[in-house]
């Protein structure tokens, strides 16, 4: 076996000089021939196939079919027809299935319709899935958490949107009514209104729903001020003096309602015809020129003026001292399942401030 291995060693070397002297070629093979060195390098890279130019032209095509039916959706949306709308929609979807926008009209569609609002949901978070910051989306999913009455998720997403928007004075009055008539945190809705007049003093919405929680805390002077605060932005709006009065006959003040009512319609008629004004009919309920049932006749053809006539009128018993006809009216406005985060909402928290306080 020795007499081998002088044998075996020659035959290893001349192997190593043959692998060597291949290598070398290859090398210099592949160093004139630009592509296949570098198709040994990324072997992945290849120019594209006839096949993979059609597969790029027809997704071209789908997506801009996909825009086509999406405008036609945004067209119907905006005539109030809901079916074609959603029709349109699903047809964009088909053509491209990651056009976010159109799985975000889609899911609002559904959730216009009522009852619909799984759908609504699911497909307003495949729209946050496709586009994350799709700031949109996120009111849209607020609002559809709310008319499911899923209240914490609402609020989270409230806080998502505060976060997206910092500086937008609008988020923070959504806020602010979410504490009010989901949480019931005066505390933290008092903080997220005033935020939101340090972004923006002369929102004379923020004024009054600030005013509307100093009057839950029984703080009536200072509700009373971001009332007038708000009567001075816009003396014009009915809805500020409504609210006003209902802090006055809280904190005892009746008196102090009927010459407020009489100058804020002297004011308004200055420059607005007041015929067939509803919410005219209610200052002229506090201004004692019309009685309850006349209030309730004028309400009648329309839930939302019937159930704003109730909320006023039940809190106007329950300061005159008929907290059970209040906590009744109240309760039937409640009943009446309004989308408005207006006095259907406050109703809610009212309702709760008067049962709490029931003897």
């Amino acid at each position: 076996m020795r007499k081998n291995k002088p044998l075996f060693g020659l035959l290893s070397s001349v192997f190593v000089i043959l692998f060597s002297t291949f290598g070398l070629f290859l090398l210099l093979s592949f160093k004139g021939d630009p592509y296949a060195l570098a198709s040994v390098k990324r072997p992945d890279t290849h120019p594209q196939s006839p096949s993979d130019l059609i597969g790029k032209k027809e997704k071209e095509e789908r997506m801009e079919r996909a825009l086509e039916f999406y405008k036609l959706g945004e067209e119907y949306s905006q005539k109030g027809k809901v079916n074609e709308a959603i029709e349109e929609y699903r047809k964009a979807l088909r053509m491209d299935p990651n056009l976010a926008e159109a799985h975000l009209n889609l899911g609002w569609s559904y959730a216009l319709k009522k009852n619909d609002y799984d759908i609504a949901l699911q497909e307003t978070l495949e729209a946050i899935r496709l586009k994350p910051h799709l700031k949109v989306a996120y009111r849209n999913l607020w609002w559809i958490y709310r008319l499911q009455k899923n209240y914490e998720k609402a609020l989270d997403t409230l806080k998502k949107i505060v976060q997206l928007e910092p500086d937008n004075a609008i988020n923070y009055l959504n806020l602010g009514d979410a504490y009010v008539s989901d949480n019931r945190d005066f505390k933290l809705a008092v903080q997220s209104y005033q935020k939101g007049l340090e972004l923006d003093p002369n929102n004379i919405y923020i004024h009054r729903k600030l005013g509307k929680v100093f009057e839950f805390e029984e703080k009536y002077d200072l509700a009373i001020g971001e009332y007038k605060k708000a009567a001075q932005l816009r003396p014009m709006d009915p809805y500020t003096f409504l609210f006003w009065a209902v802090s006055l006959g809280k904190a005892g003040r009746q008196m102090e309602i009927p010459p407020i009512m009489k100058n804020a319609i002297k004011t308004i008629s200055k420059e607005l015809s007041l015929s067939n004004r509803w919410d005219i009919d209610l200052l002229r309920y506090f201004a004692g020129e019309i009685s309850e049932s006349d209030l309730f006749a004028k309400a009648r053809d329309f839930p939302i003026h019937r159930c704003q006539a109730l909320y006023y009128s039940g809190l106007r018993h329950a300061w005159e001292g008929e907290k059970s006809k209040g906590i009744e009216f109240l309760t039937e406005c409640q009943s009446m399942d309004i989308d408005a985060l207006s006095e259907y909402e406050y109703s809610r928290t009212e309702l709760y401030l008067l049962n709490k306080s029931k003897p």
